[in-house]
């Protein structure tokens, strides 16, 4: 298999030097690693000219390109981080530097404050004006003044740099952590005239051109599609990833019966576009003229799409995943899927090493590998006569097979499986679909009043139909399975499960079945020790909120809180906090304790 995917033999090892360099921050100067890699090298050449057997050489030049491998990923995860620059703008900050911040991002606006990502682009020690590397996380004190930054900006400030703040409760979200991997170590607050605008907007011209092309659809949508009951923030944020307006309710909707993925632009947005443009150029002939005009097509309008969104991340690597498959698909050379997402996955972490550890990455390129190996597998198991049933039993394939692979990490960073992922699959992507098609549609044909205003009806009523058969599907009976924290060793022994059964169906041999029933006991073993270690839990937390605090007793699958009041009442900090933390706990049975 691997003979005919060599960018997934590449893939293997790079990918283990990012994981090896992330888990232990251990320094090692990689001249050294150069070195040893050169005489394994000259020890391979040396073996070539001397003939010294047909299985030794090309053995030895596996260890050669592995060891290579290996060294180009450590080195590159070693030296991403702007920390390890020397001119990081903590290397070169004094007291009473004045500081140039400049705005990487829209500002987004929060209940106390506006938020942004940006670049310390100099830093001023009495007359020495020095350029720096680094972004921080920046906050602004709310005011007129603020409303009129837009990316690009440039900032003028006498502020300090704080410390990121660490998680104050077990179980919480590690934002810190979270910036970390996105290569931010610090904050800057900025109040009320300690800082001047110096309206030098010198940012990214693609940035720049992709924010207001986001800017523009916005108040598109906000023109034409009325908002009753958040219609207009679900199109934003399925259309443009843009969810400062998303209706909490409604996102957790979408989450409980697993098509969160809906609102979150990324693959399946892409793939929708890259879908609809084979369709509309299937006109063209299969020849090398149709193919390159289908490639150059493609390209334009895939790229076009993520700078309307904004070229967030997850768009970015869709856009690259879907690229590679484009001019592998009409280069008018055989290729293949996987070996094609391997490439594009090498490319980005060699652009980017940090993106193993998010989220969003490991997701996108999982579902879609589960996909293109498990869907014509299982498609291919019922041959079914009907246009219309075919068409249902292939959208049931796609989300079983991305459903499939994607299972171990759903469980290990959402503590949940949605029990009815299938039928809202087939209710929720098709009329997703619709939706995003139609507001393409309304983005391109925008200046034409009626016909902007009749598109805006009929995205407004179809999202309503959406909202409202999420909602009805997340009030289903049993509607969600949650689950106590899974650790790393168990995610692992899932997918080798997963991975086991696979090629158990496919070859059906004893020594398949033999491994796949020890590593099931051996799951299971893990499993039960976590259980145990539940059911015997005794521990006390004193919980801090801003301005409330609270005092937990967890004992066995049961939860008694202290507090002043039943903060579960709190959606916002109900969803954020104490739902996940009682889902990794185990916790079934909670009791609140009111002390006025």
């Amino acid at each position: 298999m691997l003979k005919t995917q060599p960018f997934i033999k590449l893939l293997i090892p790079f990918a283990g030097a990012i994981i090896f360099a992330l888990s232990f921050d251990l320094k090692f100067d990689p001249v050294w690693l150069i070195i040893a890699g050169a005489a394994l090298l000259a020890t391979s050449f040396w073996l070539i000219k001397n003939s010294l057997g047909s299985l030794v050489i090309p053995l030895f030049y596996g260890v050669v390109v592995f060891f290579f491998l290996f060294i180009i990923g450590w080195t590159i995860t070693q030296t991403y981080s702007d920390t390890n620059k020397a001119n990081y703008f903590t290397q070169v900050t004094k007291a009473g530097s004045k500081i140039i911040l400049q705005i990487n991002e829209p500002l987004s606006e929060k209940q106390k404050v506006f938020k942004t990502i940006a670049k310390v682009k100099y830093i001023l020690v009495g007359d020495s004006l020095k350029e720096t590397k680094g972004n921080v996380l920046l906050y602004f004190q709310k005011n007129d003044s603020v409303t009129i930054l837009k990316y690009g900006d440039l900032v003028y400030t006498e502020a300090k740099f704080d410390t990121l703040a660490s998680p104050k409760n077990p179980d919480e979200f590690n934002y810190k952590q979270y910036l970390n991997d996105h290569n931010i170590y610090k904050s800057i607050y900025l109040k009320v005239d300690t800082w001047e605008n110096l309206h030098n907007n010198t940012g990214n011209i693609f940035l720049s051109i992709a924010y207001s092309l986001r800017s523009y659809c916005i108040n598109l949508f906000d023109k034409y599609i009325p908002n009753t009951n958040g219609e207009n923030g679900v199109v934003s944020a399925l259309v443009l990833g843009y969810r400062d307006n998303l209706d909490s309710d409604i996102e957790h909707s979408f989450a409980d019966i697993g098509v969160i993925h809906i609102i979150a632009v990324a693959g399946l947005h892409v793939g929708l576009i890259y879908s609809l443009l084979i369709f509309s150029l299937r006109f063209l002939p299969s020849n090398r003229t149709g193919n390159l005009i289908r490639i150059g097509v493609s390209l334009i309008v895939i790229w076009l799409f993520a700078l309307i969104t904004g070229l967030p991340g997850s768009v970015l690597r869709a856009g690259t995943m879907f690229s590679f498959i484009v001019i592998g698909k009409y280069s008018g050379k055989s290729y293949n899927t996987l070996n094609l997402l391997a490439a594009s996955a090498f490319l980005l972490l060699l652009i980017d090493p940090f993106l193993l550890k998010d989220v969003g990455f490991q997701l996108s390129f999982t579902a879609v590998a589960g996909i293109l190996y498990l869907y014509p597998k299982l498609y291919a198991f019922i041959v079914i006569e009907n246009k219309l049933l075919d068409k249902i039993w292939s959208m049931v394939c796609l989300s079983i097979t991305a459903q499939a692979a994607t299972l171990p990490l759903i469980l290990y960073y959402y503590n949940q499986f949605p029990t009815y992922f299938i039928i809202s699959n087939i209710i929720v992507v098709p009329l997703a679909a619709l939706i995003l098609y139609l507001s393409v549609a309304l983005i391109v044909l925008g200046k034409i009043q009626l016909i902007a205003s009749i598109l805006g009806w009929l995205i407004y009523h179809l999202t309503m139909l959406m909202d409202f058969s999420t909602v009805k599907i997340s009030h289903l009976p049993l509607a969600v399975f949650t689950f106590s924290a899974f650790n790393t060793m168990e995610v692992i022994l899932l997918f080798a499960l997963l991975a086991l059964v696979i090629l158990f169906l496919q070859q059906k041999t004893y020594s398949i079945l033999q491994i796949l029933v020890l590593t099931s006991i051996v799951y299971f073993l893990f499993i039960s020790i976590d259980k145990i270690r539940l059911s015997r839990q005794q521990e006390v937390y004193h919980l801090q909120f801003p301005k409330k605090q609270v005092a937990e007793i967890l004992s066995s699958d049961t939860a008694t809180l202290y507090a002043t009041e039943d903060l579960s009442t709190d959606k916002d900090l109900y969803n954020y906090y104490f739902k996940q933390h009682w889902r990794k706990r185990g916790i079934k049975e909670v009791h609140w304790v009111i002390e006025k």
